[in-house]
């Protein structure tokens, strides 16, 4: 009997107290009350660059189609419900049917009585994103809250710098996204610190 009273009280001694666990338990609660602040801002800095992303991804996708279709695809941005699309459907011939003529605001042609039903779906901005602005030639824009951004068939497409911002805890930041004319290229840019801190 003595080995097995032995060979408990070894074992016994093995185990982890209460205490032990409690004191582990702690250092990870502070870890992680240390480290959230960075992880949380981390995650704020990816959900914009996802978004500029999204939209460089849509706009090279209307450049590609504007050159392989041979005609203007738009691509608009929608400031009130902070959402943005591409519209490939090509206008009506007047000729054929005049009363359903697209309507023309600007240079931009913006109706639903286009031929074909070949719309993208709407790019809605997750909850704390939103299009803070967008900078581009006044015939460019449509009804004070959508804008157009047009692609043509030789590459280039209309000037225009779209910001997308996050706001959290009163905290804005933004990022931009600059249509280049010439060549249409769609890429982030970075703000002037002037225009940062005010």
């Amino acid at each position: 009997m003595p080995r097995i009273t032995q060979y408990i009280r070894v074992r016994a001694n093995r185990a982890f107290t209460l205490i032990e666990i409690l004191i582990v338990v702690v250092i990870i609660s502070i870890m992680i009350a240390i480290s959230y602040p960075s992880v949380s801002k981390l995650y704020e800095a990816t959900k914009r660059n996802s978004v500029a992303m999204e939209f460089i991804g849509l706009c090279r996708y209307a450049r590609t189609q504007a050159i392989v279709k041979q005609h203007d695809i738009n691509v608009f941005v929608d400031l009130k419900k902070h959402e943005y699309w591409c519209d490939l459907r090509e206008d009506l011939d007047p000729k054929q049917d005049p009363s359903k003529k697209s309507i023309i605001r600007g240079s931009s042609k913006y109706s639903n009585k286009r031929k074909g039903n070949n719309m993208e779906q709407r790019h809605t901005l997750d909850k704390g994103v939103s299009i803070a602005e967008v900078s581009s030639a006044k015939s460019q824009v449509i009804d004070k809250s959508i804008v157009s951004i047009d692609f043509y068939a030789d590459g280039s497409a209309t000037a225009a710098v779209v910001v997308f911002q996050t706001d959290k805890n009163g905290v804005t930041n933004q990022i931009a996204v600059e249509i280049l004319r010439p060549s249409g290229v769609a890429q982030i840019v970075t703000k002037p610190k002037e225009e940062e801190n005010e």
